[in-house]
């Protein structure tokens, strides 16, 4: 249901032992089962050459790494066509701190619309 660019990451590093994208093949999935369950990490070769640009690069320049969880997902709530009150609602939050939310992940993009938003998240594949 994520990006791997930019959920494999941050999940990983929140101690998951391994990241499998909905893409991945039957074989894949047993391979990252396999390897969690001998106590080893699961990391795709996707997400190998990911983090191999990141590094040659110097770190990785996509701008939703800088999200915090919540703004992140307000963000897919966002390109998914919700409004800040069904937002709201099923974060169990007030639709103001919605709207904090939605003015931080925009101020932090560099967007100013839902529309700008969904073009940036299609150069990033989010």
């Amino acid at each position: 249901m994520s990006a791997e660019n930019i959920y494999a990451k941050r999940f990983l590093k929140a101690g998951a032992k391994g990241f499998v994208s909905k893409q991945s093949s039957l074989d894949e999935i047993k391979k990252a089962i396999t390897l969690v369950l001998n106590n080893k990490r699961y990391v795709s070769d996707n997400m190998i050459d990911i983090l191999a640009e990141g590094s040659a690069a110097g770190i990785a320049k996509n701008p939703f790494q800088s999200l915090s969880a919540r703004e992140l997902e307000i963000t897919s709530l966002l390109l998914s066509g919700h409004t800040l009150s069904e937002i709201a609602r099923s974060l169990h939050i007030q639709v103001s701190t919605a709207g904090t939310h939605k003015s931080r992940l925009f101020d932090k993009l560099g967007v100013t619309n839902v529309l700008e938003l969904k073009e940036l998240a299609d150069v990033y594949k989010l």
